[in-house]
């Protein structure tokens, strides 16, 4: 006999489970822009802030392989409107990275440079952030006779958290200019509490490989057993029903 609320059940369930997968497969931890690979490689709150903080690291490593590859001049991350960025400052520097999140072993050469630091609109991509530009001295900078990564770290405060007091990681936008091309791209970063958004428990990859830092993979699994859950639900169900 045909079961209606049993059949609607079903239905919702695997309605629900595809609302969980389409944002994890949307959320990008990497994206390459202008011939350099963008990673997220760390995601931490900072305990008993005010406002609440959460430091943010990204890996921008040189990738490009054409005979016009040029040298990185500057990379931007998106500010979202319910944030400020904490640190670095406005009109400051800022020192890249040389230990810790991969260095030495994910990221082969992780390369010591300063970059001057603005937050504003960045002309040649149009994204409104946190810029990173101008790197010093000018070897320092990635390029093809530099090969090798930069590691970019920001702290965003704001009071929009989730239910749990931590920030959302959700979809921002980055962009990069090397040479004449400006580019833009999506990786996963601080987001307002939009429902649309996955959230994530606090990482950080400090360890000597990153097996541990992306979550990503087991969103996925998560939201991908309950497909097929609800789709085995749904096949044993017009089994019954025949």
């Amino acid at each position: 006999m045909f079961d209606k609320k049993k059949s609607v059940l079903i239905i919702t369930t695997f309605v629900l489970a595809l609302g969980l997968l389409v944002p994890a497969l949307c959320l990008a931890d990497s994206v390459e822009i202008v011939g350099y690979t963008v990673e997220l490689v760390g995601y931490e709150a900072v305990p008993d802030s005010v406002p609440h903080q959460t430091v943010v690291t990204y890996a921008v490593t040189y990738n490009c392989t054409g005979v016009t590859c040029k040298g990185l001049s500057h990379i931007v991350w998106e500010q979202k409107d319910c944030f400020t960025i904490i640190s670095p400052t406005n009109g400051g520097t800022y020192d890249t990275i040389t230990e810790g999140f991969g260095c030495g072993d994910t990221y082969t050469t992780c390369l010591a440079s300063t970059y001057d630091v603005e937050i504003g609109t960045d002309t040649p991509t149009g994204i409104y952030g946190v810029k990173f530009q101008d790197p010093f001295p000018a070897e320092s900078q990635l390029s093809k006779d530099n090969p090798g990564t930069h590691i970019f770290q920001f702290t965003v405060g704001s009071a929009t958290v989730d239910d749990s007091g931590n920030h959302w990681l959700g979809t921002i936008n980055v962009g990069g200019k090397a040479g004449d091309v400006a580019e833009t791209g999506q990786i996963a970063g601080p987001v307002c509490s939009d429902p649309t958004s996955v959230r994530l428990r606090t990482f950080i990859a400090s360890s000597p490989t990153r097996d541990n830092a992306s979550l990503l993979p087991w969103i996925l699994g998560g939201a991908s057993l309950l497909v097929i859950l609800s789709v085995i639900g749904l096949v044993r169900s017009r089994r019954l029903l025949t």
